[in-house]
C-alpha cells in the first residue's frame, strides 16, 4: 500500500530484534536521480546528539503504527554516511516544490508525495494547480522528467496520466506480472513472519514502563507488570502490540 510522506513522518521506529522503540521518523532523504527515499532520518536519542539514519534498504516494513527495522545496529549517525550527506546538501524535498512542464509552463505545486514502502520509490506527486487550494489529482512518477530542489519538471502531456488519488496505485491487478528479471520472493521470506516469534519471546518477562490501554478503555497492562503471553495476546487482539513493545524495559 502506498504511503504518504505525512503518514511516515512521526512514526515510531521499532527494532524487531530488541522489540524496542528507537525514536521517531523525523525526515526523509530523497535521491532525485532515483526518484526515491534513500534514507529515513530518526530523531536523536538525546538533545545533545545528532539525528540518526535508517537506509531504505534496511526497513522491514512501514505500517500504520511503526516503521520496523531488524536491529538498532542499523541506525547510524547522519555524519557517518557520505551518501546521505551528499543528498542532504541537494536538499530535494518534493513537497512544496513548484511544478513546470517541459514546454515551460508553471502548473502549480506538490502538496504530498506517495511512497512505495517496499522500495522507497516515489510513485506519485499530489498536484495543486495554480490558484487552487485543493489537489486536482496525482501526477505519476512516469510523467516526471526532472526532480529538483526548486522545480519539478513534468511531461507536457502529464494531464493524460493524472490519477484521482494515491489509492489508484494500490488497485493494480493482483495477477500483474513482476518486472522483467525480478525473482519472486521465496516462501516464508516475509521478515515480519521471520521475526514474529523472536519478538514475542524477547518481550516475555520484561517490565511494563507505562500503562497500555485498548481503544475501548480495557487495560491491557499496568505499569510495573511483567509481560506474559496473556498480555501479548490481549495487545495483539486490541491492535496494541507495537504500543506494548514500545512501553517495556528491562
Amino acid at each position: 500500500m502506498v504511503k504518504r510522506s505525512s503518514d511516515i513522518l512521526g512514526l515510531p521506529v521499532l527494532s524487531l530484534s530488541e522489540a524496542a522503540g528507537q525514536g521517531r521518523v523525523q525526515g526523509l532523504v530523497i535521491n532525485p536521480h532515483e526518484g526515491a527515499v534513500d534514507f529515513f532520518v530518526v530523531e536523536p536519542q538525546a538533545w545533545y546528539q545528532e539525528p540518526r539514519l535508517v537506509a531504505a534498504g534496511d526497513v522491514v516494513g512501514i505500517g500504520n503504527d511503526a516503521l520496523t527495522i531488524t536491529s538498532k545496529s542499523q541506525l547510524t549517525p547522519v555524519s557517518a554516511s557520505t551518501a546521505a550527506l551528499e543528498l542532504l546538501e541537494r536538499d530535494v524535498r518534493a513537497v512544496g516544490t513548484r511544478l513546470i512542464t517541459r514546454a515551460g509552463t508553471f502548473i502549480g505545486t506538490v502538496s504530498e508525495i506517495g511512497i512505495d514502502p517496499a522500495t522507497g520509490k516515489i510513485v506519485g506527486y499530489e498536484w495543486v494547480p495554480i490558484g487552487e487550494e485543493s489537489p486536482a489529482g496525482i501526477i505519476p512518477a512516469s510523467a516526471v522528467v526532472t526532480l529538483g530542489k526548486e522545480l519539478i519538471v513534468v511531461t507536457s502531456d502529464f494531464r493524460e496520466k493524472v490519477l484521482p488519488s494515491f489509492e489508484a496505485f494500490d488497485q493494480a491487478p493482483a495477477s500483474q506480472a513482476p518486472a522483467a528479471g525480478a525473482a519472486p520472493p521465496p516462501p516464508g521470506s516475509d521478515p515480519l513472519e521471520v521475526f514474529e516469534a523472536r519478538q514475542k519471546q524477547y518481550l516475555l518477562g520484561r517490565k511494563i514502563v507505562a500503562r497500555v490501554v485498548a481503544d475501548d478503555g480495557q487495560v491491557i497492562a499496568e505499569e510495573g507488570d511483567t509481560v506474559t503471553q496473556e498480555i501479548i495476546d490481549k495487545a495483539v487482539a486490541a491492535d496494541k502490540y507495537v504500543e506494548l513493545a514500545l512501553n517495556t524495559g528491562e
